[in-house]
C-alpha cells in the first residue's frame, strides 16, 4: 500500500526528531549507517517542472548540496541522500507561491515515481542484508 499524499514526514528506526537535521541527531545515529531522502517538487527522476527548468534546478541543488554534504557524511555516517518528486496541488500554497510556481512552468499533480522509490529502497535493503 502506498502512503497518501497527506504523509508529511517519516521517522525510521525510532530516531526522535528533536531537530530537522541529521546532525541534530548525531548522538542517536552514531555508528549506524544512515540513508536520507527528500520529497519535493524536484526528484532525481520525476519533477513538477518541465525538463529544461528541472535540469537547471537540479544543477543548483547539486552545487548547494555539495557544500553541505561533507559535514553530514562525516557527522552521521551518511550512505546516500536521494531526492524524490512528490505531489502538489494549488491549495498547498498561497497565491504568491502559486503564481511563482506557474511562472516557472510548474505542473500540479502527482509526480511521485514509485519505480524510483522501489529501486532506491531495494538498494538500501541490499546494503543492509
Amino acid at each position: 500500500m502506498r502512503p497518501s499524499s497527506e504523509a508529511r514526514s517519516t521517522t525510521v528506526g525510532g530516531c526522535p526528531p528533536p531537530s530537522n537535521s541529521p546532525a541534530g541527531n548525531a548522538d542517536a545515529l552514531a555508528g549506524l549507517p544512515v540513508w536520507l531522502f527528500s520529497v519535493s517538487l524536484l526528484g532525481e527522476q520525476g519533477s513538477a517542472f518541465r525538463p529544461f527548468v528541472a535540469k537547471r534546478l537540479r544543477a543548483l541543488r547539486a552545487r548547494r548540496r555539495s557544500r553541505q554534504s561533507d559535514s553530514l557524511w562525516s557527522v552521521v555516517g551518511l550512505q546516500d541522500h536521494h531526492d524524490f518528486s512528490g505531489a502538489v496541488e494549488p491549495d498547498h500554497w498561497p497565491l504568491p507561491g502559486r503564481a511563482a510556481f506557474k511562472l516557472m512552468g510548474g505542473r500540479y499533480g502527482d509526480h511521485r515515481d514509485w519505480a524510483d522509490v522501489d529501486r532506491w529502497a531495494e538498494s538500501v535493503a541490499r546494503k543492509l542484508a
